[in-house]
């Protein structure tokens, strides 16, 4: 016998989820940037790959949305996600990490569109506001992925464990 998840449910597990991901990725930063031996500036320059290929995406994602569907675009960026996630922990040069965070904002990007539009749809079926308690669970997400990727670094749990933690969960 199959579980079925409500689809409320399943919305608020995957604000809680992405947002879980940007908890693991912004108490990392530090390690990242000696993992790849930059400063601040190349940091900074991450970020804005990853902004560019999240913009870029959401020009796109309504398109995609419609030749597709909603879960087929959170089913695949979410898997390409988490596929992305794993040689980060290899990763020791600044341009490649770039790369990777282009194409990383690129998911991001048409997960996060898809995603808010399956919200905006559950609440037009459901007849109820639900929207902010979606975001809620966003903030949720955050929380706990800072707390548990603080926890890891204090318990010297190695970066490629706390991605691996965030894979499994994705």
């Amino acid at each position: 016998m199959f579980l079925r998840v409500n689809d409320i449910i399943a919305c608020r597990a995957l604000f809680f989820i992405m947002a879980f991901y940007v908890g693991l990725w912004t108490i990392r930063i530090p390690t990242i940037k000696d993992q790849i031996q930059t400063d601040y500036l190349g940091i900074g320059y991450i970020f804005a790959t990853f902004a560019i290929g999240s913009i870029i995406a959401m020009f796109f994602a309504s398109k995609m949305i419609r030749n597709t569907s909603c879960r087929i675009i959170l089913i695949y960026s979410g898997l390409f996600q988490g596929l992305l996630w794993l040689p980060t922990a290899f990763i020791k040069n600044l341009e490649i990490f770039m790369i990777i965070a282009f194409i990383f904002g690129l998911c991001f990007g048409a997960f996060e569109i898809a995603l808010n539009l399956y919200a905006s749809n559950l609440e037009k079926r459901e007849k109820k506001s639900m929207m902010s308690g979606f975001h809620a669970f966003w903030s949720l997400g955050v929380l706990f992925g800072s707390v548990a990727t603080s926890l890891f670094l204090e318990w010297k749990i190695s970066f490629l464990n706390n991605i691996l933690v965030y894979v499994i969960i994705l």
